[in-house]
C-alpha cells in the first residue's frame, strides 16, 4: 500500500504544481517528496530481491584484501569495505548507498525537469522500484549516467570517461552507454527516426533468432568477468525471452511516437533535445536486440530509457493548452500504477511486504 500512497502523493503534487502560475510556493512539498523517498529506500529492512545476496556480500568483506578478491566489481566491494570501517552494519550501508544514489538522481530531476513531481513518478515506478530497491549496484551507476550528460552535452571526453570508469567499476553494464557520447551528436530528423524504429521492429525477429543460436552469449560467459551474470542465463525468471510486442515495448514506443509527434513545438536547448531524443531510441533498439533474455533487455536498455524521467513532464508541459497536459499527466499516473502492480506481482520480486528500520 505504501508504493501506491507515495505514487498518489507524488500526483497530487504534480497537480497542483502543474496548474499553479507560481512555481516558487513548492520548496516544502519539493523537500517532503525527497524525504519520502529518501526514508522509503534508505531505511527499508529485508526489502528487495538482492537483499539476502548483498547481505552475504556484505558479510564477506572484513579486510581491504577481500576488496579485490570478491567478484563484484572493485568499486563496490571499496565501498562495502569503507561503509563497514565507519560502522558495521549492513542496514547503515543500504542507507548510505541509496542516499548517494538517490541525491545525484535528484539534483538531475531538479535541474533538467519542468516539474520534479512528474519526474518522481517516473522514476518511483521505474528506476526506484527495479533498480534502487533490487540491483542497487546499477541504481548507482544509473546515477552516475544522468552525471554524464553535462560533459556530453559541453564535449568534454576526459570528463565523461572519468565518469564512465568509476560507473563501470560499480556495474560493468554501463559499458553500453559509452559509445552515446559520440552517438548523441546525430540530428535525424523525426521522419528518418520514426522509419528507422518501423525498420528496427521489422529486422528484430531474425536479428533475435540469429542472436539466440548464436554462441556469442555463451563465449561471453566463459570469460572471467561475465561469470557472476551468467545467472541471468540459466534463471527460469531472470533468463526468459520477452515477446517482440510486450508491454514493455508497447509502453516505449507510445512514450517515443508521443516525443516524435511533440518534438518541433516542444521548447528546450536543441542539444539537450537531441539527446533526449536519440537516448530514447537506442533504449528501444538495445530493448529488441537483447529481448532474448528478459534481465538482459531490461538492464542493458535502462542506460538509455531512464531519460523519460526528464522527457515525460517536459512533454506534459509543452502542451499549450493546459488540459491536455493535465490529460496526459492523468495517463501516465494510469501507467505508472499500471506498471507498479505489475512489477510488485512479479513472483520472487521481495518488494512485499514493505519493512523499515524505523517501525
Amino acid at each position: 500500500m505504501i508504493y501506491y500512497l507515495t505514487i498518489i502523493w507524488l500526483f497530487i503534487c504534480s497537480l497542483f504544481y502543474q496548474i499553479s502560475e507560481k512555481k516558487s510556493g513548492f520548496s516544502v512539498l519539493i523537500i517532503l517528496s525527497f524525504l519520502l523517498i529518501l526514508i522509503l529506500g534508505g531505511f527499508r529492512f529485508e526489502v528487495g530481491a538482492d537483499w539476502d545476496s548483498y547481505e552475504s556480500i556484505f558479510n564477506s568483506v572484513d579486510n581491504f584484501a577481500d576488496v579485490s578478491e570478491g567478484l563484484q566489481e572493485k568499486l563496490f566491494m571499496l565501498f562495502i569495505f569503507l561503509s563497514k570501517s565507519i560502522v558495521n552494519d549492513y542496514s547503515f550501508f543500504i542507507l548510505s548507498f541509496f542516499s548517494i544514489s538517490f541525491i545525484i538522481k535528484f539534483y538531475f530531476f531538479k535541474k533538467y525537469s519542468p516539474n520534479i513531481f512528474v519526474s518522481l513518478i517516473i522514476y518511483f515506478f521505474t528506476v526506484f522500484l527495479i533498480f534502487d530497491l533490487n540491483g542497487i549496484r546499477q541504481g548507482l551507476a544509473i546515477s552516475l549516467v544522468f552525471l554524464a550528460i553535462k560533459p556530453i552535452m559541453n564535449r568534454n571526453l576526459l570528463q565523461f570517461l572519468i565518469i564512465m570508469l568509476i560507473a563501470s567499476a560499480i556495474h560493468t553494464s554501463v559499458v553500453v552507454f559509452i559509445p552515446f557520447y559520440w552517438l548523441s551528436r546525430f540530428r535525424f530528423s523525426v521522419k528518418s527516426l520514426t522509419i528507422a524504429t518501423i525498420a528496427v521492429l521489422i529486422f528484430s525477429m531474425p536479428l533475435r533468432y540469429f542472436i539466440e543460436n548464436s554462441s556469442l552469449t555463451q563465449y561471453m560467459l566463459t570469460l572471467e568477468m561475465f561469470t557472476h551474470y551468467a545467472e541471468y542465463i540459466g534463471d527460469a525468471e531472470a533468463g526468459r525471452s520477452l515477446s517482440i510486442l510486450s508491454i514493455a515495448l508497447l509502453q516505449r514506443l507510445f512514450v517515443f511516437s508521443l516525443f516524435l509527434i511533440n518534438f518541433e513545438k516542444i521548447e528546450l536547448d536543441e542539444k539537450l533535445k537531441y539527446f533526449l531524443l536519440n537516448s530514447y531510441f537506442l533504449a528501444i533498439v538495445l530493448f529488441l536486440i537483447f529481448s532474448f533474455n528478459a534481465e538482459f533487455a531490461a538492464r542493458l536498455s535502462f542506460y538509455y530509457k531512464s531519460v523519460e524521467i526528464i522527457i515525460i513532464p517536459i512533454l506534459i508541459n509543452s502542451q499549450k493548452q493546459k488540459k491536455f497536459g493535465i490529460m496526459l499527466l492523468l495517463v501516465f499516473f494510469i501507467l505508472s500504477l499500471v506498471g507498479t502492480n505489475r512489477i510488485l506481482e512479479m513472483p520472487d520480486g521481495g518488494l512485499l511486504p514493505y519493512k523499515s528500520i524505523l517501525w
